[in-house]
């Protein structure tokens, strides 16, 4: 997956290449890369590979499935956030053009899951950047927590060069095979000389099956939360975890969006879901038609029926992007669908219309990837919001740099990629602004 942004204050769009997995070496991560534009203004486009010192903190990135450039911490400099399967979701903080990783410090290190996306968005209406994050949810057969983790083993088994995938969990603090000896066995064809029965096989422990020293030498990767949530800036880019509702848990989360869709100025939460393409003795994880949750501008949400949303994804919904399909200044959805076509749902403008915020940014990065505006209201005392412009977002994703407000905001600070500052008012009498970054 590819998301962009200034990552070096020079005019123009850098580019975040997140790896997921060495062919045919599943969990084997693949390295990660930062790509700096060296591109010369009438002459083709150009990209070098980021230096060490600027990137070596990606070494160990793992797995990618998605990222978001976003700024964490409130320094002016675009950090980089990602998501990663059998792992954590992972911090990077912009140290003026160097990646410095702080997962330990924004509290997240030991938060292990097979994290799918994110995206940001300012829900608790603080003047910071909180996450939407998407898991597998709470509605298959693996349960995992901190005290029970599920592990997966990568080593070779029988001595023969060959390596295999073996799962395992926890129960009564012993570790069991999560696979039954059939599959094992097809697997490993000789558990099928070791284990003459099925109960013999049911009656032991990991070690007792695959022996002590096997399992030592292989690579193990572990998770401890599977639930999709969101976490919320304390402002310093350090985070606390608050699970989404339950019938957001009934599917794997992909595609996230983050939408003020009733306009009463708090952000509201849309999501797709659904996982049909499981292991042959796994039932496809298909208990969601995509989940549309309403944000009290606090940090919860109130899940509504497809019924009362009308949005409806019953298949493997992917991509998310957010756009005005139909030019009525109201928010649209386009779902991507795995194997299937692009579904569109058109908001039914039952509310007050959203002033469309568009920016306008150098020849080098166009739509302003990067950018932070702080909205303001006169009339509501304290009143604030924060939205950041994105290239690259939720689940290999892409929504168009226009900002959709509810009129309740009346002014704005817009914080450029090229750290610049610029304040304007919002007029009563318009629904469109466009405002363009300074040299």
């Amino acid at each position: 997956m590819v998301c962009g942004a200034d990552f070096d204050r020079d005019g123009d769009l850098d580019l975040f290449v997140g790896s997921r997995v060495l062919s045919g070496e599943y969990p084997l991560a693949a390295t990660s890369r930062i790509l700096i534009n060296e591109s010369v203004p009438g002459q083709s486009i150009r990209f070098v590979a980021g230096s060490n010192d600027q990137v070596s903190a990606l070494a160990n990135a793992g797995m990618v499935t998605s990222a978001l450039w976003t700024e964490v911490n409130g320094d002016g400099w675009i950090d980089l956030m990602i998501t990663t399967e059998w792992g954590p979701v992972r911090v990077f903080l912009n140290d003026s053009g160097k990646l410095v990783e702080a997962t330990k410090e924004s509290g997240l290190v030991d938060m292990l899951g097979w994290w799918n996306s994110i995206t940001g968005g300012d829900i608790d209406n603080d003047g910071d950047i909180d996450y939407a994050i998407g898991n597998s949810g709470q509605n298959t057969k693996y349960h995992a927590s901190v005290k029970k983790p599920i592990r997966i083993y990568y080593g070779d088994y029988e001595g023969s060069g060959t390596k295999s995938i073996v799962e395992a969990k926890y129960e009564n603090g012993v570790l069991l095979p999560i696979r039954g000896k059939s599959c094992s066995t097809s697997a490993i064809p000789s558990l099928g000389e070791k284990f003459k029965t099925f109960h013999q096989f049911a009656s032991s422990s990991l070690s007792d099956i695959y022996t002590p020293s096997r399992l030592k030498e292989s690579s193990v990767f572990e998770a401890n939360e599977l639930s999709s949530g969101i976490l919320i800036n304390n402002g310093k880019g350090s985070f606390t975890f608050k699970a989404l509702p339950s019938t957001a848990q009934n599917a794997p989360v992909f595609g996230l969006d983050f939408c003020d869709v009733n306009g009463d100025g708090n952000l509201d939460l849309y999501a797709v879901q659904n996982f049909s393409v499981t292991q042959f003795e796994t039932p496809p994880y298909r208990g969601g038609l995509s989940q549309l949750m309403l944000g009290d501008g606090k940090g919860s949400f109130k899940a509504l029926t497809a019924s009362e949303s009308g949005l409806i994804v019953s298949t493997d919904g992917r991509g998310l992007a957010k756009t005005d399909l139909n030019g009525d200044g109201f928010p649209d959805f386009v779902v991507a669908v795995n194997d299937g076509e692009l579904q569109a749902f058109t908001r039914v403008a039952d509310g007050p219309r959203s002033r469309k915020v568009i920016l306008k940014g150098s020849k080098g990065n166009p739509m302003a990837a990067g950018s932070k505006v702080l909205f303001k209201s006169k009339d509501v005392k304290g009143r604030m919001r924060v939205e950041e412009i994105y290239q690259g977002g939720g689940y290999l994703s892409q929504s168009g740099n226009a900002i959709y407000i509810d009129p309740s905001f009346d002014s704005l600070i817009i914080f450029w990629p090229n750290g610049k500052k610029t304040e304007h008012s919002l007029s009563a009498e318009k629904y469109e602004f466009t405002f363009t970054q300074p040299d």
